[in-house]
């Protein structure tokens, strides 16, 4: 039998440029779809693009994959991660619907889990008693509902996006956000 032959130092070569005109592709496109959700997608605040931005990077640097329709037990299902910005549930509005959905139990069961995630910077958020007593009644509401809230200062959407949309995707997937940070990070 023959023995492989180790790459040559021109084939690493072009394997380095392959691999860095690949990068180049899809960073050009990452770029552009986040482009046209912040200028042409929902109205959204800069902080909602900042973490949609993150969320939507979060997702892809832990490979979690985007909705898709996949056959469950004979049915065909809507399964992966999707971020909804200014979603409507029923007669509220809410920033973010981040939801997560897989197969479980050898492909029997379907695992669903969704966030209602609210972005609330101090400039348009809880600045009179009418405003905190509606937003405190839509929680509720969401809540009577099974949504999970979370809620964000601006600051901390700012301070530290990734660590924010870490978070939501721990909870998503019921991992550790610690983890996913530490693995984000790495890419930084």
């Amino acid at each position: 039998m023959a023995k492989a032959k180790q790459p040559v130092k021109e084939v690493l070569s072009v394997i380095d440029k392959c691999s860095k005109m690949y990068a180049t592709c899809k960073e050009e496109d990452f770029n552009q779809s986040l482009l046209d959700m912040c200028c042409y997608g929902t109205d959204n605040s800069p902080i909602e693009q900042m973490l949609y931005c993150a969320v939507e990077t979060v997702r892809r640097v832990t490979s979690l994959p985007s909705i898709r329709p996949e056959l469950v037990n004979g049915e065909w299902h809507p399964l992966g991660f999707t971020i909804t910005p200014q979603f409507q549930i029923d007669k509220y509005r809410v920033d973010f619907l981040v939801s997560y959905s897989k197969p479980v139990k050898c492909d029997t069961d379907i695992l669903e889990n969704r966030v209602v995630v609210e972005c609330d910077s101090q400039q348009f958020h809880e600045r009179t008693e009418k405003e905190r007593r509606y937003e405190k009644a839509r929680d509720r509401y969401l809540y009577s509902k099974g949504y999970t809230v979370f809620h964000f200062t601006g600051k901390e959407i700012i301070e530290d996006p990734f660590k924010v949309a870490c978070e939501v995707v721990a909870v998503l997937t019921c991992r550790d956000a610690k983890g996913i940070l530490e693995w984000v990070s790495e890419y930084k």
